[in-house]
């Protein structure tokens, strides 16, 4: 291979990497991207309302500025563009007399998300998320005390997060209280509500896995009555999936 050629393919590849990837790495612009290309089969163009609105069914709830700025990076990285003219939603019912953005992947965009879910198929990313015991346990070594310390709190909640949301899925259920996981799990009720809340939209860093209501329930009441602890009020959390949720969850539970 020339030089001139070399460069040319360095070239392209920083492409890829620092402008079409880098909108990626943020999970709602991600979400909005799988979104595109999957609503892609039953039409090509797609307005702002299409997209807020099949977000919502899949428990992703985010607002109109969100979604506008998500849809922005994708159009500056070159993976989408947005149309001239406005128009009326193409995916879901609207009656109304309003219309807006409408918006379309471009070829690039199409390759990317061609690219990567080739690369999930043929297991791409098994070697990234594999975990080498060997170099695990090695880098102990050049860590301090707090350091280790805190790598393995962290692999203790993303295991029990994993739990809670594989228990909640393999029940078949459409939500399951707090107390009842702390039953199937072994995990405290106090931690199952800390670390389900974390994914519950409310942190906007975390993806948005599950959804939280709270309920009146005699459980309390008769918990009290037994002198068990539960604290003040008569009312019983509850966690649904969201459809990411619902999704990852399947993934884990079949492993």
């Amino acid at each position: 291979m020339r030089s001139n050629e070399i460069e040319e393919a360095a070239s392209t590849l920083d492409n890829v990497l620092e402008v079409c990837l880098r909108p990626l790495h943020n999970v709602n612009t991600r979400e909005i991207f799988i979104l595109l290309n999957e609503l892609r089969l039953e039409t090509e163009v797609i307005t702002t309302l299409d997209v807020q609105q099949k977000l919502e069914e899949q428990g992703i709830r985010l607002g109109k500025k969100e979604i506008n700025l998500s849809l922005h990076y994708l159009t500056r990285a070159g993976l989408i563009e947005r149309l001239p003219q406005r128009g009326k939603p193409t995916i879901v019912e609207y009656n109304g007399r309003y219309s807006f953005d409408l918006w379309r992947i471009r070829e690039m965009g199409k390759r990317i998300y061609a690219g990567l879910v080739n690369m999930i198929k043929q297991g791409g990313t098994s070697e990234f998320l594999d975990l080498d015991e060997k170099k695990f346990f090695d880098s102990f070594e050049e860590l301090s005390s707090e350091e280790v310390q805190q790598i393995l709190e962290r692999l203790s909640r993303l295991v029990r997060t994993a739990s809670l949301l594989c228990s909640i899925f393999m029940t078949w259920e459409e939500e399951v209280s707090s107390y009842r996981l702390e039953r199937l799990t072994g995990i405290p009720r106090e931690e199952v509500e800390s670390l389900l809340d974390k994914i519950s939209g409310t942190v906007p860093e975390l993806p948005h896995l599950v959804e939280r209501k709270e309920k009146r329930s005699s459980v309390p009441r008769i918990l009290r009555v037994l002198g068990l602890p539960w604290g003040k009020g008569g009312t019983e959390t509850f966690y649904s999936l969201t459809e990411m949720g619902r999704r990852q969850a399947a993934v884990m539970a079949s492993r």
